[in-house]
């Protein structure tokens, strides 16, 4: 364990269940500045060096970040309706969804990134793999659609600096069930070549609707061997033998947690009844709680910030999550990972940002200083 449990706070903690039995756990709530000078530069230095060896696979919602810069000066009025125009000074792409996981997971460090996705026939899916090979994914299991699907793509028009509201394309996809099996059997073809496999759940009619989820959970039981590790929206999507990540807010609505007075109570018996590995609960700015075994560690972000732009956070502290299961570090000290990545990219403004070795030798530098 790389992170010790000095300058911690420990009681039993009283958690409810569904059948209104009271049951007993460590609770944990760590310092922040005891708990992260725990990992020293050479353990970090140690991880990011094993990173550039393993691979690892992401099968989810790939989507297209699309930003259009919106500059009033360049409108006019339109002949044909008589509206004014909204004229689009830069336009730029960035990988979203599952891709925004992809690109972390790379400025990491890791060795080999490769993606399992649907994209449509249509220019946003040529520059959404466009962009996933520029970071240095292996696309080659990211399978077109030619019917019923448009590429999932977030149009944010940016005027004055502020994003107004969204177009989004790819609303009503519908999976084809031969697409879902070639799939499937592309992942289970290669799945020993991995060392993690990161299952990205983001849109309500994405890659898990109708028989996917059943597939890909054959897959995970078939290849116990294999660290899984989720991050699924849906209520009605879960997978189990699996690390799953969630935020508050999805924990709350499938019942993982109860909150009184502000405090978060795990529900033991229903987050049993799921059959994870680990449970992490993304807190934003409060940190992230997490359940191991009996064990439950409360652990605070790495650094006061200021200004959030919260898009791609979630997947930020994914990679970071992975990055640690992978290299085999723990439960607690794989979530310090997390936050540490997470709370890079909420500061950088109006994009989906990613952090890299560099930025978070920076953070922690500034702990010890502390």
């Amino acid at each position: 364990m790389l992170a010790t449990l000095k300058g911690t706070e420990s009681n039993a903690a009283c958690l409810s269940s569904p059948d209104g039995e009271l049951h007993f756990s460590n609770y944990n709530i760590l310092d922040m500045t005891n708990i992260y000078s725990n990992i020293t530069h050479s353990k970090i230095d140690k991880l990011f060096s094993s990173l550039r060896s393993k691979s690892i696979a992401i099968i989810g919602d790939f989507c297209l970040d699309a930003y259009w810069i919106i500059d009033p000066l360049g409108s006019e009025i339109s002949l044909e309706t008589g509206l004014s125009t909204r004229a689009v000074k830069l336009q730029r792409y960035a990988p979203g969804g599952a891709g925004n996981v992809a690109n972390n997971l790379k400025k990491l460090g890791f060795g080999s990134v490769t993606v399992y996705g649907v994209i449509g026939n249509d220019p946003f899916g040529v520059e959404l793999k466009s962009q996933l090979e520029k970071v240095g994914c292996k696309t080659t299991n990211l399978i077109i659609q030619s019917t019923s699907w448009d590429t999932p793509t977030y149009g944010k028009p940016i005027q004055n600096s502020k994003e107004e509201a969204r177009i989004d394309f790819g609303s009503f996809n519908l999976l084809s069930k031969a697409i879902a099996e070639e799939l499937v059997i592309k992942l289970e073809n290669e799945i020993k070549d991995y060392d993690m496999v990161v299952i990205n759940q983001q849109l309500n009619n994405g890659l898990h609707q109708q028989s996917f989820p059943f597939m890909l959970q054959e897959l995970i039981n078939k290849y116990d061997q294999i660290s899984f590790i989720s991050d699924c929206r849906d209520l009605d999507i879960s997978y189990s033998m699996v690390h799953c990540k969630i935020n508050k807010i999805e924990a709350l609505n499938k019942g993982l947690i109860n909150i009184v007075d502000s405090k978060i109570f795990p529900d033991m018996d229903k987050i049993k009844m799921e059959n994870y590995n680990n449970l992490f609960i993304s807190k934003g700015d409060e940190g992230c709680l997490i359940v191991e075994e009996l064990n439950i560690y409360d652990a605070p972000i790495p650094q006061r910030i200021n200004k959030v732009d919260s898009v791609g956070a979630g997947d930020s502290m994914l990679s970071g999550l992975a990055a640690g299961l992978c290299c085999g570090w723990d439960a607690l000290n794989s979530a310090l990972m997390g936050n540490l990545v997470a709370s890079i990219t909420v500061q950088k403004q109006l994009q989906t940002g990613t952090a890299s070795s560099k930025d978070i030798f920076m953070i922690l530098e500034e702990i010890v200083k502390k």
